[in-house]
């Protein structure tokens, strides 16, 4: 039997009964609990009234989502869908999955009868990412440098041994890329635009960055510092990229489009995944949603086969519950952001997620980061936002600091790019192991005070230690390595608070193997909780440890457990 320790394991609370919180919480309107209900209709003796919300709720489009059991399932309906002359708009590769015009419910009957359809879903249009005004740092040090990121995430000493992750390919799927700035002259070896038009299908508009966030981005991820003599160097400077427009020059974008370019990063122009393709994706947007959103389970499709997706946690906090769609995603590693002193920033998106699950996983320098500008753009133009002051002096407008999860999820991507090249057992191991290493190995020293894993996850990357990790899984690559987190019990916000409240808590497992674990919880409650039996054969949970669990796969695994107050000191 394969044992791991958890100690003073627990995570997300759910509340099933209304209380007064003391602390900042997103509260969900009724028209977003609408919307996500709609969002994912499953078919059944409704069917026709549901497709008529939906296609009525996407009034701004003319185009669904149709969702099938399996490729088979997707395959049969595509010849159907020609046959009843629906009109396809896209058939995607990584999710049974196909975009189609304004669909006729007198059509969809006998359209079920031929095939699976498991559910519809709005191609949704979201502002994925922080307005420009609220991006650009209102203030900074102009003394500080990359420098300082690299010395705080600790990525200096396999930059100075020679793995700068030369060989490795990160995606950018953003506003676009700048190919012509300094820092990112011939690191652009692929790229392609997903926007959609204002018909809802997708269009090849010009895959240039016209807003200037995907710059940005691509910048702190690998940028090369040239235009600034290496001081303002990306964490990753010898990575290449695809650069993957699926947001427009306004910082929106629709599902269609975002799940299109997630597909194209993960399996290439030939729908077939071989070693030219990307090895990280790096997504610095978000939008309202929980794990079972399309874009959600498009990210975890793209972990599916190998590639390492790294997501901002989002800029809604202080506000709990406020990590959206796709940083919900089971496999993500959802970033959020500190400031470069190690603070956590408070824009920074915290935990739960709206599927309940732990997040974000770590937290990295995002907040006054000096990142490179294009010229052209809207932000590289807007003398009203970028202000001569704000210009990173004698760069000769070259760079311009900004804030935001948007920044933090590139310092991840550029590290995981380091690691990719400096460990390649990884690339046999698959990304979970990678995973793994950066939250076992996270710093939450900075947070003594405030470890709460709802803002900071594990804590703020440590790259040294990670080496550490890497360099003994190497040693012993026959070695299953296993993750419980979090390790605090009931953080805030206290949603448990009066004698009969009932919560249920998801309890992480990340393992790179599956098997049967032992799970021992050291809790400090036991006199005033009573854990009843959960949904997998764990009960007793803390007056007779242990118990077992079998992960199904060697992935992410969600341990719920349900409890209820009993007494109350």
């Amino acid at each position: 039997m394969r044992s791991c320790l958890l100690k003073s394991l627990t995570l997300m609370i759910l509340v099933l009964g209304s209380i007064v919180l003391p602390y900042p919480y997103r509260t969900l309107s009724n028209s977003n609990i609408t919307e996500s209900k709609e969002n994912a209709v499953l078919l059944n003796d409704s069917l026709l009234h549901k497709l008529k919300s939906v296609q009525t709720n996407s009034s701004d489009t003319d185009s669904v989502f149709l969702r099938f059991a399996n490729k088979q399932d997707l395959e049969e309906a595509y010849l159907v869908l020609k046959e009843l002359d629906v009109q396809i708009l896209y058939r995607y590769q990584l999710l049974p999955l196909i975009l189609v015009g304004k669909l006729d419910p007198e059509i969809l009957m006998p359209l079920t009868k031929r095939c699976s359809i498991i559910s519809v879903h709005q191609n949704r249009e979201h502002q994925y990412i922080t307005p420009p005004e609220e991006l650009v740092s209102r203030s900074f040090d102009e003394a500080l440098n990359s420098s300082r990121i690299h010395d705080i995430i600790g990525t200096n000493e396999l930059l100075e041994s020679g793995h700068d992750g030369t060989g490795i390919i990160i995606a950018i799927l953003d506003t676009g890329v700048d190919g012509t700035h300094p820092d990112l002259e011939d690191k652009i070896v692929q790229e392609k635009s997903f926007v959609m038009t204002e018909l809802g299908y997708i269009s090849d508009e010009d895959p240039d960055d016209f807003l200037g966030h995907g710059t940005g981005v691509a910048g702190t991820a690998a940028g090369t510092g040239k235009a600034s003599n290496g001081l303002y160097m990306g964490i990753a400077p010898g990575a290449r990229l695809w650069n993957v427009k699926v947001l427009n020059a306004f910082g929106g974008g629709r599902d269609a489009g975002i799940i299109a370019g997630i597909d194209y990063a993960t399996l290439g122009p030939n729908n077939r995944r071989d070693s030219s393709d990307p090895d990280v994706i790096n997504l610095s947007l978000g939008g309202f949603g929980g794990p079972d959103e399309l874009t959600s389970l498009a990210v975890d499709a793209a972990v599916s086969k190998g590639v390492v997706v790294s997501v901002s946690a989002g800029n809604e906090g202080p506000f709990y519950t406020s990590i959206g769609a796709p940083g919900a995603a089971l496999h993500a590693i959802t970033v959020g952001a500190t400031k470069l002193n190690g603070e956590l920033s408070k824009f920074s998106s915290r935990g739960y997620n709206l599927g309940g699950n732990p997040d974000p996983d770590i937290v990295a320098p995002g907040q006054n980061i000096i990142s490179p500008l294009s010229a052209e753009s809207f932000l590289g133009q807007s003398k009203a936002i970028v202000t001569p002051s704000k210009h990173i002096r004698g760069s000769g407008g070259n760079y311009v600091s900004l804030s935001g999860t948007s920044l933090s999820s590139p310092v991840v991507a550029g590290t995981c790019a380091l690691l990719l090249e400096a460990f390649p057992i990884l690339n046999e191991i698959g990304p979970i192991a990678l995973r793994i290493a950066l939250m076992s190995t996270a710093n939450n020293t900075y947070y003594i005070n405030n470890s709460n894993p709802n803002l900071v996850g594990a804590g703020i990357l440590d790259v040294a230690h990670a080496v550490d990790f890497l360099e003994n899984l190497t040693i012993s690559p026959d070695k299953d390595i296993t993750l419980g987190f979090p390790h605090i019990l009931f953080t805030e916000p206290a949603f448990i608070a009066f004698p009969g409240n009932s919560f249920t808590q998801n309890i992480l497992l990340l393992t790179t193997s599956p098997g049967v674990y032992t799970i021992e919880v050291d809790g400090s409650i036991e006199p005033f909780i009573e854990i009843g039996k959960s949904s997998i054969n764990i009960d007793k949970f803390f007056d007779n440890p242990p118990s077992t669990l079998k992960p199904t796969n060697a992935s992410r695994y969600l341990l719920t457990m349900f409890g209820k107050i009993y007494k109350r000191s």
